[in-house]
């Protein structure tokens, strides 16, 4: 399920104002003490991690992390579910947003992967 407009406006209140939304899902981290819902925000400049409040997975609070936009955010499956690795934090995201998370990838390798225009607009 899409995540609303609201939820883009809360996230985009914690983001600096020059950075543009792309794409936003939610994920909980796994492999520390207690889950921490996240939702992964892929800017134009980067990728952060806001945690949400603790009954409302979807309510953004703080800036949890911040990663390049060059980090790779398709999911490996394992026994645990969806799993995306973030330095050291792991992430799993439930099956419906992998292709969010693999558009997002797919996005930034196309503008990584082009080569300067030959003939710009004079």
């Amino acid at each position: 399920m899409a995540l609303s407009s609201e939820v883009r406006q809360l996230c985009r209140a914690l983001l600096p104002p020059s950075e543009r939304i792309e794409y936003v899902f939610p994920a909980l981290s796994v492999g520390q003490p207690g889950m921490i819902s996240l939702l992964v925000v892929v800017g134009t400049s980067g990728v952060t991690l806001l945690a949400c409040k603790f009954f409302q997975r979807h309510v953004p609070e703080s800036v949890w992390a911040t990663f390049p936009r060059s980090v790779r955010l398709a999911p490996e499956p394992t026994s645990d579910g969806q799993i995306i690795e973030l330095g050291t934090m792991r992430l799993e995201i439930d099956e419906e947003y992998v292709p969010v998370a693999r558009a997002a990838d797919a996005a930034h390798a196309d503008r990584a992967g082009l080569p300067p225009d030959p003939l710009p607009d004079l």
